[in-house]
């Protein structure tokens, strides 16, 4: 069996792709077992010819099944070499096996006996075999084809194990015979090569043009959903919808344009948390006491929803009828719903399951309901009267009293539960006793309106423990406050244009109330005051904008707004500095402005000369002591990169009463910042100071400003040394800015003069990094800003052409096209910490955001200042800054105000967290395309399998009141 070590041909790729030539099948027959030996060298010298051959199980792999293997093997081999000798017919074993598996998969005529020592006859003859003993062996019938191809062989070559040179070549004449020849296996096997090949190619070309079609039908329906969504954006109109489509445009195709409009939705509604589609008119809505859950009844349902996550926590609980009213026990153990059959039902929060039986019916519809400490209910019925129900027992607490000699439209109970209030149709304002039911003192208002004839209120809401308030709002569209301890206004009406459905109060930080009506607006007025309205928020302004429930949440932060639209709208109202809003500075005109990196803290300076640290902790600016020490305004500032050190420049001269005049003041500081001070480190006099940078290892500071030349400085930030024997001349009368790299090195400074020229200077010599002259742009006009993106981005610079300018950092050379858009000078410019994009301020009041890498517009204008006529007439915006973490844009106006939006590095997901839920695929279908598979728009948010009735949000509830 030694000669069995050396496999007799080892599998090839070309045997592995077209399968073995021969299969050689034998049995090892009596002592001496010579067929082995034979066989081996048979598959020798067929190999030697270049044929594939198997010849036994040693050539197989470790591992394999036997069977299964040569079976798999016989079914690709084109010939099957039989070795007959007299023990095989006797004793067939597996060659038999192999024989009849061969003739399943391919004709008899493949199968090639080799007849040992004439054990089998010859074609034509009809003895019987017969063996040494004279017995007869007859052919067996599992060998076909033994008398049509067959090989004669001595038994003196099987002893031998040597091949006779007939056989052999029989053997490759009857592969020929089968057209399985090797030329022709090889030209089979390069015509697939070669059909392979082609088909790849055209597989890679039909892909490609695949892919760029694809891309482009992404493009063109990602460019019209922004363009619908913005439409539906100005008109106030499914503001679900358009929040959904610009997620999905974006999703398909991010590019500027998509950012834009997904920044832009986030802006036009700053404090919005949470827009939740119920699929009708809301009517009413409620906080549970620990502010996780919202309940809103809209149309026949009762939704309870999660307040963090803004999804259902189960599904609508259905009423038989139109739902008009609902409240939360103060405890939170139970919501009671009120319909227009006169019904109360109760109901476990927690599971939204029916706790018994309801209360019967009861003089007609019910308009409003409350609840008490104590599981008192009370319901203020369409037809005027007010009932008193005990919740625990399910019984009556008394007969019903005449509320209202019209019809009765809120009930409000106090926060200790004594006191019921109540207003309807007679425009009035009435106190009860929660026990007794009787009537508590005379009544206030009334409230005017001129609706049928009818004077009438719509809302009364009690204010905040202990402060004896009771607000209340309705059709002579004034929000009235009222205090019941004197029986008296408690401040005056706040006229807000439009009949008042709802009024709320909230009891956070500051008592306020809300009120929200025709119109879409809400306004939230700080109890007590008059006038202008703290907050405003827009619901939706568009036909269906009504808004006929307002609910604070238990601790005042936020806001729950329902409408006609058929969505629930939750408000961040616990940030007291406003997105947008203007908090005053109190440093006159404000000139300058920077931000600490290190944390939310801004330093800004002014035209008296004076600067001030404002600290931002949770939304609350607090403004810290002033620091003098300039004569005149403050031209620039800058922290250090640890936040410890601000550099402040000045001018030397001072305006007032038409007169100039030298000021005493020094014109470059150094200042240690401390919490909410500043402290003076060193100062020097010199010229008029315009710009002012530290290095971003903070050890080195440059400046430059009305100097011979427009010179740049180069000092020590810590002593005060000039670091180079002569400052660098930039050209032209000054130098107007000043800005280094963001490496660690510093290793590159940049800086702009007056004639829109910019100089590349070495951050650390001083000297230029080119020998060429600086290159200039901004049509000859000034540079007024300079910022560094990251390593290897373009420089930008702001100038006073009123546009933007991008410059190669290794060149200087400036960036085609240029980036107009603003209306007056370009006085600020910055880039946000992870070098994505630029904002920038000018003298049009208004404040931009750009693409860094392609310069593009990102979304629309920002109010960030009133508008001027000029750049000499002040109202410029003079500085922009973002906050560390990208987040947050603050800008500085000259007219005193500070203002700050919400800019989110990932807009998609900062919309994506206002919404409750995707598309769903027939809503993807029909506003997107059937073209595109569908693509999730929000990865955390549920896929509904039908629309929310769309339909249904457009038909409003009709009101209890006959308007």
């Amino acid at each position: 069996m030694t000669e069995a070590s050396a496999p007799a041909h080892a599998p090839t790729a070309v045997s592995r792709l077209l399968g073995h030539d021969f299969f050689i099948s034998f049995a090892l027959g009596e002592p001496p077992r010579g067929t082995l030996r034979y066989a081996t060298d048979l598959a020798r010298r067929l190999k030697q010819r270049d044929f594939a051959v198997f010849l036994c199980e040693d050539d197989l792999p470790p591992g394999h099944r036997l069977w299964a293997t040569l079976d798999r093997l016989l079914d690709r081999s084109k010939v099957l070499v039989v070795i007959v000798n007299r023990h095989l017919l006797v004793n067939p074993g597996g060659v038999r096996r192999e024989v009849e598996r061969f003739r399943r998969r391919h004709a008899d005529d493949r199968i090639v006996v080799v007849n040992v020592g004439a054990v089998l006859p010859q074609p034509g003859d009809a003895a019987p075999v017969e063996d040494a003993a004279d017995a007869v062996v007859p052919i067996p019938v599992w060998l076909p084809g033994a008398d049509r191809v067959l090989l004669n062989e001595t038994e003196a070559a099987i002893e031998q194990g040597v091949a006779s040179d007939k056989v052999v070549k029989d053997l490759a004449l009857a592969l020929t015979t089968t057209r399985s020849n090797l030329r022709w296996r090889w030209l089979l096997a390069g015509g697939l090569a070669v059909f392979a090949g082609l088909l790849a190619l055209a597989g890679r070309d039909w892909f490609e043009r695949t892919r760029v079609a694809e891309a482009a039908l992404r493009r063109e329906q990602a460019s019209r959903l922004v363009l619908e969504s913005k439409a539906m954006l100005a008109r106030a109109e499914d503001h679900e919808r358009s929040m959904l489509q610009m997620v999905a445009a974006h999703r398909l195709s991010p590019s500027p344009a998509t950012e834009g409009a997904l920044l832009d939705s986030l802006m036009s509604s700053p404090r919005l948390l949470k827009l939740m589609a119920v699929g009708a008119a809301v009517g009413s809505l409620a906080f549970g006491p620990d502010g996780r859950r919202v309940a809103v009844v809209a149309g026949n349902n009762l939704w309870l929803w999660d307040a963090h996550r803004g999804v259902p926590v189960v599904p609508p609980l259905r009423h038989p009828t139109i739902v008009n009213a609902i409240a939360y026990s103060p405890d939170g153990r139970f919501i009671v719903t009120a319909d227009e059959a006169g019904t109360l039902r109760f109901w476990d929060p927690s599971s939204g399951t029916a706790m018994g039986a309801a209360l019967p019916a009861h003089r007609g519809a019910i308009a409003s309901v409350a609840v008490g400490r104590g599981g008192i209910v009370v319901a203020g019925h369409v037809n005027g009267s007010l009932t008193r129900w005990d919740a625990q027992a399910r019984a009556s607490l008394g007969p019903p009293q005449q509320a209202d000699p019209g019809w009765l439209t809120s009930v409000a109970i106090s926060a200790d539960g004594s006191r019921i209030a109540t207003t309807g149709g007679s425009g009035k304002v009435r106190f009860w006793d929660a026990r007794t039911g009787q009537e508590d003192g005379e009544p206030l208002g009334p409230h005017r309106g001129d609706v049928g004839g009818h004077r009438a209120a719509r809302s009364v809401a009690f204010g905040c423990p202990g402060s004896h308030l009771v607000a209340s709002g309705g059709d002579d569209a004034r929000l009235r406050q009222w205090d019941t301890s004197a029986r008296a206004p408690a401040a005056a009406a706040v006229d807000r244009g439009v009949v008042v459905l709802t009024v709320a109060a909230g009891c956070g930080s500051k008592p306020r109330f809300a009120s929200a009506g025709w119109g879409g607006d809400i306004a939230i007025h700080e109890a007590r005051t008059s006038g202008e309205a703290a907050v405003s928020l827009v619901h939706g302004r568009d036909r269906t904008g009504t808004v006929r429930a307002l609910a604070f949440s238990p601790d005042g932060r936020v806001l729950a707004s329902g409408g006609n639209d058929g969505t629930v709208r939750l408000w961040d109202l616990g940030d007291q500095w406003s997105f947008g809003r203007s908090i005053e500075a109190q440093v006159g005109r404000i000139t300058a402005l920077a931000s600490n990196p290190r944390k939310e803290q801004f330093a800004i300076g002014g035209s008296d000369g004076r600067l001030r640290l404002v600290d931002v902790d949770g939304g609350v600016a607090a403004l810290g002591v002033p620091a003098a020490g300039h004569a005149a305004a403050v031209n620039s500032i800058a922290f250090s990169p640890d936040g410890r050190r601000l550099v402040s420049g000045s001018g030397t001269t001072k305006f007032d009463g038409g007169r100039t005049f030298e000021g005493p003041g020094s014109t470059l500081i150094v200042w240690r910042v401390g919490a909410g001070k500043l402290a003076e480190e060193h100062a020097e006099r010199g010229a008029e100071v315009m710009s002012v940078a530290f290095n971003a290892g903070g050890e080195r500071l440059a400046f430059g400003g009305w100097d011979r030349h427009g010179a740049l400085h180069l000092r020590n930030a810590t002593t005060g040394q000039a670091l180079t024997p002569e400052p660098l001349h930039a050209g032209g009368n000054r130098l107007s800015s000043v800005a280094f790299s963001r490496d660690r090195g510093s290793r590159l400074v940049a800086a702009g003069n007056d004639l829109g020229c910019l100089l590349l200077a070495d951050g650390v010599t001083g000297q230029r990094r080119t020998e060429k002259k600086p290159q200039c742009g901004h049509d000859g006009q000034a540079i007024t800003g300079i910022a560094f993106g990251p390593e290897g981005a373009p420089v930008v610079t702001g100038g006073g052409d009123n546009s933007l300018r991008r410059w190669d950092p290794n060149t200087g050379a400036p960036i085609e096209p240029p980036m107009p858009g603003h209306g007056g000078w370009v006085t600020a410019v910055t880039v946000s910490p992870d070098g994505r994009r630029i904002a920038s301020g000018a003298c049009d009041g208004q404040v931009r955001l750009w693409d860094l890498a392609t310069g593009a517009p990102l979304g629309q204008p920002i109010e960030g200042g009133r508008e001027a006529r000029s750049a000499e007439n002040g109202h410029c915006v003079r500085g922009v800054v973002f906050s560390p973490d990208g987040e947050n844009l603050v800008a500085a106006s000259d007219d005193g105000g500070l203002r700050r939006w919400r800019v989110p590095n990932a807009p998609a997901e900062a919309v994506c967290a206002r919404l409750g839920r995707n598309m769903s695929l027939r809503e993807w279908r029909q506003w997107v395309s059937e073209a595109i598979p569908y693509t999730c728009q929000c990865a955390d948010l549920p896929r509904p399998a039908q629309p929310i009735a769309p339909d249904a949000r457009a038909r409003p509830r009709a009101a209890p009141l006959r308007n």
